[in-house]
């Protein structure tokens, strides 16, 4: 890209072009303060863009910043993906999911069953056999962009309210509509 035509007078500050490889790109996003340290440097990341919608891309982290943001209290992160193809253009904004290391026989649930309260405390409703509801807090572990891992406060096997559970108290009757395991 040009920043200058011919014949037009330039500084010595003023940049003429810019060049730009984009065989390899670098994504770099934002982490918090509490996850940090299931992050490293070589882990493999996943993510995806709005303009392809359905496909997945792979790269690696190649750097963890040293400072936290004081305001966000987040930790930058940077990956490289191989672009090929060149798909991948630069400003692009992605969603990027971080592999950590699996927890063999861990509860997986959608992230949107979870009430995320500001203490800390987050809870989830669960509806036992006479289609009751009941307010668990639950104990949250890694979390991906669509799912969390529960690490306490859930059962196997338990039917795990999805929609409609901030309207929920404990011992709502409610009607169990459909759903997935």
């Amino acid at each position: 890209r040009y920043f200058a035509s011919e014949g037009e007078t330039v500084s010595p500050s003023r940049p003429l072009a810019e060049v730009a490889t984009i065989d390899k790109v670098k994504i770099v996003g934002q982490i918090s303060e509490k996850d940090i340290s299931k992050i490293s440097v070589g882990q493999k990341v996943e993510f995806f863009v709005d303009t392809y919608p359905n496909l997945k891309f792979y790269g690696k982290v190649i750097r963890l910043s040293q400072v936290l943001d004081a305001l966000t209290r987040t930790l930058t992160v940077e990956a490289v993906a191989e672009n090929p193809e060149k798909k991948l253009k630069p400003g692009m904004f992605a969603k990027v999911e971080i592999f950590v290391k699996a927890h063999v026989g861990s509860i997986v649930i959608p992230r949107k069953a979870v009430i995320y309260n500001p203490d800390g405390a987050n809870t989830i409703f669960v509806v036992d056999e006479n289609n009751i509801a009941h307010e668990r807090k639950v104990k949250i572990g890694l979390e991906l962009i669509d799912e969390v891992e529960i690490l306490s406060g859930v059962k196997e096997q338990e039917i795990v309210v999805t929609v409609g559970q901030y309207n929920l108290k404990e011992g709502t009757p409610v009607e169990v509509v459909g759903g997935e395991k």
